[in-house]
């Protein structure tokens, strides 16, 4: 029932409105050619039964239900004619194609969707919007979430809900440059010496009156000039002070608003008059990723033409006062003509619209000017060129000097580098030094200089440094010798090279040539402990057991260590240690002497609890089954 309801709602919606909007005229008709039904029929036999929708007004519910009944009846009329040609005898019309039955499942999931969106319908009209409003919300709510993502910057302020589309129920007070019409409610309140209050709607002829006063026509005016005049007529019959003094829209009117070219859905829209071109551009889906957002044109019938610019708002976002609609005025979106892409390092790198003598300079503001990190000296800049790519080194700093603008073009992509990925007037060593980094380069600097700011540590390999070093192309880098010895033993030799701009000095520690081995205890001792040992060691078990704490009160007296010949790859071997001896006497042979790389681990006596047993079933041979609790 729903179902019927919904479309029922749909067909007066479209075909009693004079411009219905194209996107749910489209639904409409799509749901009639869904069920095989003709619009023409339908309205001739609607005619027939005394019903033209033409005369219905969708927001007079005494007409709807009036006629609910007879437009019901004639819809299930044509559907029964329909099945009965195409599907009744299975007979076809000579050379019309055969009608394709609709599964159970596909009408289900149809109607269940449509029943979802007219309970949305039913429950926006409940809020305060009306019949056209309801249906236009639910179709914009469905077109949005299809809405690929912004490509140019200002596209995204219509597509991640950045503006709203205003209801006319909407507690939304517009600004004193809104436009006045037919339809529009106001409020006069005048408080003071005297008090009165009117409520008015403005008649289609642009006048109101208010009781026992003559017509006063605003219709066109806007709402600043508007309360501006009422209160200077109406001094002529009431005493008060400007102050005391106001007039305000309390329902504004609905208005028919066209919107064409480059945007998601092109037509006809019937908003409310509280939004501006702004809002009115939402209900179309915005701008397409071919749409300019900054040559919008907004046109009155009779005026000049009005350029809409996003990129204005969104510095000033006042200037929406200056776009509210009147009826039939339309909205053009034209294709951008020069789009240029700018990345790295600026604060909003995105694609950009720029319009008019716009170039480099205002595509810089655009994306928020440079960071602390912008390499200025070299700007890159790939062009399309006689069917080519062609790369524009640019120097910023130059530019901005002379004064001067660069022009950019059409499809130009604009890298900022960084400048941390030039070679820094600054030189480096790492390795065995106290103090490793980067120092600043001075003219005359040397490696002698280099390493007393550095200072070496102790076990420095002094007959062999390395000089990492960029080569004429500061691109690719080559290694240099250093006998690190002779220049500390002779600053004026040959080997105390003068420094370039990002020369690495790397500096040898005798321990990368020894080679390191561990020994570790775990398990049940207070600290277990990992250290270094040497093959030359004559660390025992009763040393390692110390250096860890000690035992547990709840060890056990025995342990195991785990080994691994270094040499020879063989199998590990678990050696087992009388713990509780090697402790008490050191000198016993349990006291085992540590090798390289081996693990003691000391067991817990929670590990292990005598076996117990259970009978489990009656069968001819009882199991038992001993369990074993590990802690």
């Amino acid at each position: 029932m729903l179902l019927r309801y919904l479309l029922l709602g749909i067909f007066l919606f479209v075909f009693t409105l004079s411009q219905a909007q194209n996107n749910v005229e489209i639904l409409a008709r799509a749901e009639l050619e869904k069920r095989g039904l003709d619009e023409g029929r339908l309205r001739e036999e609607l005619l027939k039964r005394g019903v033209d929708l033409n005369n219905i007004d969708p927001n007079n519910k005494q007409q709807i239900l009036a006629n609910e009944k007879t437009i019901r009846e004639v819809i299930e009329m044509l559907e029964k004619e329909k099945n009965q040609k195409s599907g009744g005898t299975g007979s076809t019309t000579p050379g019309e194609p055969p009608a394709t039955p609709v599964s159970q499942e596909r009408r289900s999931v149809d109607e269940a969707a449509l029943d979802n969106q007219s309970q949305d319908i039913q429950k926006a009209v409940k809020e305060g919007a009306t019949i056209e409003e309801a249906i236009s919300e639910k179709i914009q709510e469905s077109a949005k979430e299809k809405l690929p993502g912004a490509t140019t910057y200002g596209q995204h302020i219509f597509r991640d809900k950045s503006i709203k589309l205003y209801r006319t129920s909407e507690d939304a007070k517009p600004s004193k440059s809104y436009v006045l019409g037919p339809g529009d409610k106001i409020a006069i309140s005048i408080w003071g010496p005297t008090q009165e209050n009117f409520a008015l709607e403005i008649e289609k002829d642009g006048y109101i009156q208010p009781t026992g006063l003559p017509r006063y026509y605003i219709a066109g005016l806007t709402l600043g000039q508007a309360e501006n005049l009422m209160a200077s007529k109406l001094k002529n019959y009431y005493y008060f002070q400007k102050e005391n003094f106001e007039l305000t829209v309390t329902t504004a009117r609905t208005i028919n608003v066209n919107i064409y070219g480059e945007v998601f859905t092109n037509g006809t829209f019937n908003i409310s008059a509280i939004n501006t071109a702004f809002n009115a551009l939402i209900a179309s889906g915005g701008p397409t990723n071919l749409g300019s957002v900054r040559k919008i044109q907004v046109t009155r019938p009779g005026q000049k033409p009005k350029n809409l610019d996003v990129y204005l708002y969104l510095n000033n976002p006042s200037i929406t006062q200056d776009f509210y609609l009147n009826e039939n005025d339309f909205i053009f979106v034209p294709i951008a003509e020069k789009l240029v892409t700018i990345s790295g390092e600026v604060n909003r790198p995105y694609k950009y619209e720029l319009i008019n003598n716009e170039n480099l300079n205002d595509l810089l503001k655009f994306a928020g000017g440079l960071t602390v990190n912008a390499l200025k000296s070299n700007i890159k800049i790939k062009r399309i060129e006689d069917d080519s790519v062609r790369i524009i080194d640019l120097n910023l700093t130059q530019l901005e000097k002379s004064g001067k603008n660069f022009e950019v073009r059409n499809g130009d992509e604009i890298q900022i580098l960084n400048i941390d990925n030039l070679v820094k007037n600054s030189v480096y060593i790492e390795g065995a030094v106290e103090n490793p980094g980067e120092f600043a380069l001075n003219t005359g600097d040397d490696i002698s200089g280099l390493l007393k700011k550095s200072r070496l540590k102790e076990n420095a390999v002094l007959d062999l440094a390395y000089l990492k070093r960029f080569n004429d192309d500061l691109k690719t880098i080559r290694y240099e010798f250093v006998n690190i010895g002779e220049i500390l033993r002779n600053p004026q030799s040959a080997e105390n090279k003068k420094l370039l701009r990002g020369d690495n000095l790397i500096i040898v520690s005798k321990e990368l040539f020894v080679d390191k081995y561990k020994v570790s205890i775990e398990g049940a001792v207070r600290q277990p402990i990992t250290i270094d040992l040497d093959k030359k060691s004559n660390m025992k078990i009763s040393d390692l057991v110390f250096l860890s704490g000690g035992l547990q009160e709840y060890a056990t007296d025995f342990a195991y260590i785990f080994r691994k010949d270094i040499e020879e790859n063989n199998a590990p071997e678990y050696v087992y240690v009388n713990i509780k001896e090697a402790l008490e006497n050191p000198s016993s042979k349990s006291n085992i002497l540590l090798e390289p790389n081996d693990r003691l681990i000391i067991y817990s006596k929670y590990n292990y609890i005598d076996g117990s047993f259970i009978t489990v079933g009656v069968l001819s041979g009882s199991r038992v089954i001993f369990l074993f609790i590990l802690h």
